[in-house]
């Protein structure tokens, strides 16, 4: 993990198109290698299992956030206590999307992914199709 957050940072800098933002997130561009469609946003990498327990719960709005797993596993996840719809993307090790979920209703009591990932990708509804993300396609998130 962080190898992968080093190597982000390392990128970040040396690019120097994104810049630390507050104190909860970084300015990283997510880009689809296959459809070549990219956005800026301010993502909040959730390493810890304090933060990646709380996700998205009480906030008042949808923010992009990047669940960091220790190892690579099936990592279900809830809407509890979750106010509006969101895009769930799991990832590989190497970036390539293993399960895509669109607009995730509030109140979801369980959603399981079939396939192990490393990472989860939680975006604003509507984000993976903007992006034209579909299962397969290789992601860079930095």
């Amino acid at each position: 993990m962080a190898c992968v957050l080093q190597k982000a940072r390392a990128w970040q800098r040396k690019a120097g198109c994104c810049k630390k933002m507050a104190h909860w997130g970084w300015l990283a561009m997510i880009k689809n290698f296959r459809s070549k469609k990219k956005s800026n946003l301010a993502v909040e990498m959730l390493s810890t299992p304090f933060a990646r327990s709380r996700g998205l719960m009480f906030r008042k709005k949808a923010v992009p956030l990047l669940f960091v797993f220790d190892s690579i596993g099936i990592y279900p996840i809830h809407s509890l206590f979750v106010f509006f719809p969101f895009d769930s993307i799991y990832l590989s090790k190497d970036f390539v999307v293993n399960e895509l979920y669109e607009s995730v209703p509030p109140f979801l009591p369980l959603l399981t992914p079939k396939v192990p990932s490393k990472y989860l990708l939680e975006l604003p509804a509507g984000f993976a199709k903007k992006l034209s993300i579909k299962k397969g396609d290789a992601l860079s998130v930095v």
